[in-house]
């Protein structure tokens, strides 16, 4: 179908509006920290005039009413993740931009909330590859009206998210005029392994209506392959991922020593004082969020005493003595903050900052435990030992005075020690030297109790030191029939973590805690506690998938296997095995197979036992 030479006109210039627009919508969206990470790719293009001629055509022959501007797809933009399971991720980020959400939206070229998303996909929602129930949760979760999302099955395989915005342009008429026009933009979002065969389909099909049958026949054959590989893909993915979490889980909470505030000290200007308590008080709202809502929040606080010390060096005024001493608090709150804000090179600057700080003051024991702390962090256990045990004796003779008698910090020290020589155990073929390093952590776990028990500490962190002392003696009398704890004592630290303190715990530790005192009753041979225990393991286990997968249907085997790190789904097959064993019917779910019963094996290096309170 021909077109005539003023249509042929608008479109040269949508396409010259759009080749402005351009590096503004590129330059929004590459704002985001979604694109600072490798496997998210951010492209464009702009249609040439004689692709847009020929969608325009095509259009005309559906409604010989279309404009232009219903191409809308001029200006394309595509997201490409390695990940079928970071779609969503991208879509969040999409969105937000079009809703003008946060600091990076606010500026966004779009017209604000005009969006509609379609699912192209021809996959059944049953296959593992189908994000149609996530995307409906999506949009429900983003309270967005049931128009707003719509799904089309295209003939090919391909599988893709589109979304529809529009920027406001600026058009000249004939007469010079400028006319505002809205002007469709289109964004894609795919997988990597969905762009390669794509692209391949496009090339094979584009222009042309129909696909040679021998072509299609390979085209559907390679998607079969990319699907397993993009399957694989998500599976590394989520074992990593579970891994993190684990181990972020198992981490001590970020809880502050106390607050050495600015206030007191002689002539430093209030209005630094009043920078410094501002910044204390986002550390310590910080502290209070949960790990997935904290981190923002600390790696702002970290960057307002990074200004602080800047000002504090720059102030003439100030004794020597007096900026030394109010830079040095400075930095120590300021590498706490960089400490938790779950990020490599933050980590890496808290490192160089406390071992600094450890070198200037020979006496402070929350520096060293801190130094330690990030030196775990690295994986570099023997070097955190060194500081550990440091901070240990530096309490243990009471030469540092800026640490009360009573703070729950002096038994942090002994957790931190027990938790490094039960990873050094895990790292170290010797029998003998794992035998050791075992012992070593039964008795800096069973001091860290003892200690806590005449400080301040709350009562989960203790909770949590009676865990950790639980855990390294039964794998103690597992390994090598013998516990360097009494049973006697064995059975009032058991006695301790009742199921209602365990409940008051935070709901992603409960389940491991659960699982210590299941194994510690049946070592000591209370089976009906022990059996108590173990559905109690169950349960905790069953929820804490159903908030990682958000699934609130009822859970497959491979929900679990999806959805929990090594050590979690044993511990969940190990009360089950139990269960299964004094109780009928069998509570084994489906697709389960039955497992033999079986001791906890070794843990992975570098995963803790439980929680470090």
């Amino acid at each position: 179908m021909s077109i005539d030479t003023e249509t042929e006109m608008q479109l040269l210039k949508l396409i010259a509006a759009a080749e402005k627009l351009r590096p503004e919508l590129e330059r929004r969206l590459l704002a985001h920290s979604l694109f600072s990470q490798p496997h998210f790719r951010l492209s464009c293009r702009i249609k040439s005039l004689a692709r847009a001629y020929e969608k325009l055509a095509k259009l005309k022959l559906e409604n010989p009413e279309a404009r232009p501007l219903d191409v809308h797809d001029i200006i394309g933009l595509r997201v490409v993740t390695l990940f079928n399971s970071s779609l969503l991720e991208a879509l969040d980020v999409v969105a937000d931009t079009i809703a003008h959400v946060g600091q990076v939206g606010a500026l966004s070229p779009f017209i604000k909330d005009r969006m509609k998303i379609w699912l192209y996909t021809a996959r059944p929602e049953n296959d593992p590859q189908s994000i149609r129930r996530n995307l409906d949760q999506w949009r429900e979760q983003r309270k967005l009206a049931p128009s707003c999302l719509d799904s089309r099955t295209p003939e090919t395989l391909y599988s893709s998210v589109h979304v529809i915005g529009a920027c406001q342009i600026d058009v000249e008429g004939a007469d010079r005029s400028v006319e505002q026009l809205d002007l469709p933009i289109e964004i894609q979002l795919r997988t990597a392994m969905e762009d390669v065969w794509g692209q391949l389909s496009h090339v094979t099909a584009y222009p042309r209506q129909a696909t040679n049958p021998s072509t299609l026949a390979h085209l559907n054959a390679l998607k079969q392959l990319i699907d397993g590989c993009a399957l694989y893909a998500d599976l590394i993915k989520t074992e990593s991922d579970l891994q993190l979490l684990g181990l972020r889980e198992a981490r001590e909470a970020p809880k502050s020593v106390g607050d050495l505030s600015l206030r007191m000290m002689t002539d430093v200007p209030q209005d630094i004082i009043d920078a410094f308590d501002d910044a204390l008080g986002q550390r310590q709202r910080a502290e209070k969020l949960d790990e997935k809502d904290n981190v923002r929040e600390f790696q702002a606080a970290a960057v307002k005493f990074g200004r602080i010390e800047e000002r504090l060096r720059a102030e003439k005024e100030l004794s020597d003595p007096v900026k030394a001493d109010a830079i040095y608090r400075t930095q120590m709150e300021r590498a706490f903050c960089l400490l938790y804000s779950d990020d490599p090179t933050a980590l890496d600057e808290a490192l160089a900052l406390y071992m600094r700080l450890a070198k200037i003051d020979g006496t402070d024991a929350v520096c060293r435990l801190r130094l330690g702390q990030a030196l775990r962090e690295k994986g570099e256990i023997e070097e955190a030992t060194v500081w550990l045990l440091q901070a240990a004796q530096i309490f243990a003779q009471n030469r540092d005075k800026r640490v009360a008698p009573d703070n729950w910090v002096r038994g942090a020290v002994h957790v931190e020690l027990a938790n490094a020589q039960w990873l050094i155990g895990l790292k170290t073929d010797d029998p003998n030297e794992r035998q050791r390093t075992l012992r070593t952590a039964v008795a800096q776990a069973k001091l860290a109790v003892d200690t806590y028990r005449n400080t301040d500490a709350d009562q989960d962190i203790l909770l949590g030191a009676i865990n950790n002392a639980l855990y390294y003696a039964w794998e103690e009398h597992l390994k090598y029939d013998t516990s360097s704890i009494a049973d006697e004592e064995l059975a009032r630290l058991t006695a301790e973590l009742s199921a209602d303190k365990i409940h008051l715990m935070p709901l992603y530790k409960q389940d491991a805690v659960f699982d210590t005192v299941q194994r510690m009753h049946w070592y000591l041979g209370n089976d009906g506690m022990a059996l108590k225990f173990a559905y109690l393991v169950v349960d905790a286990i069953r929820k804490k998938v159903k908030r990682r997968t958000g699934d609130a249907g009822d859970l497959k085997f491979l929900d679990y296997q999806m959805g929990l790190t090594a050590d979690e789904l044993d511990s969940y097959v190990y009360a089950l095995e139990k269960i299964s064993a004094n109780v009928k019917p069998d509570p084994v779910p489906n697709g389960a197979k039955r497992l033999p019963v079986r001791s906890r094996p070794k843990p992975k290096p570098g995963v803790a036992p439980a929680d470090l309170a």
